[in-house]
């Protein structure tokens, strides 16, 4: 008997796990700052290397016009922080310093191509964190910081593409993040109940009361 209530646990369990999925959780309004400012530590670097070691023409002005729009962006990104109390981070994170080690090293036959794949998927990254931040945050100051961020990040992803050296199969796939309403959660807790209930049918059509085994120190 232990091991069908067990059963019966274990599906319940597996049937909530299926009908209510943890959902991503939203970024922050201090996460979306940090994002940007960390963008703009590897991008304005990367940037100036391109002004000066791009091999086209049109990859050293993208390259110029990247760092210096980044230097303004992080200029906002610092009194939006400032006006909310926010500190923000002073590192780009472990993977942006790999890439930017990665376009440090590349000869001269690759650079041009690897770091503008690299931005334009790191743009391509940030830019629906961004919406997804317009659209939830409850702060003006932040509201008003993504709408601006959201422009800046629009238009380097059109100067690198004007570039002609964007892999568009190798971009990665957006990531989406998983909404679930109020209903439907009442609707996942329905069809769970609905599980639970056949798997205790099942149960009690197999060992009916009349049948079901009974523990050996309760017999007479």
């Amino acid at each position: 008997m232990r091991w069908h209530l067990l059963a019966i646990a274990v599906g319940a369990i597996v049937m909530a796990l299926i009908y209510f999925p943890i959902s991503a959780p939203l970024t922050s309004d201090q996460d979306i700052l940090n994002k940007v400012k960390q963008a703009g530590l590897w991008e304005m670097p990367v940037g100036a290397e391109l002004a000066q070691r791009g091999q086209a023409l049109r990859v050293r002005d993208v390259g110029a016009k990247i760092s210096a729009e980044h230097h303004q962006l992080d200029q906002i990104t610092e009194a939006a922080a400032a006006e909310l109390g926010f500190t923000l981070t002073t590192q780009p994170t472990i993977d942006q310093k790999l890439w930017m080690a990665e376009i440090r090293h590349a000869s001269i036959e690759d650079i041009d191509r690897i770091a503008i794949n690299r931005l334009r998927a790191a743009h391509g990254k940030v830019l629906p964190l961004l919406a997804q931040v317009k659209v939830g945050t409850r702060d003006p100051i932040i509201r008003a910081f993504v709408t601006e961020s959201m422009i800046y990040v629009s238009r380097h992803i059109t100067y690198l593409e004007s570039t002609g050296l964007v892999e568009f199969n190798a971009l990665p796939a957006p990531e989406t993040v998983p909404t679930i309403s109020f209903t439907s959660y009442l609707n996942y807790l329905g069809w769970a109940i609905v599980g639970v209930a056949l798997l205790w049918w099942a149960y009690r059509r197999i060992y009916p009361p009349a049948t079901r085994p009974v523990a050996q120190h309760r017999r007479k």
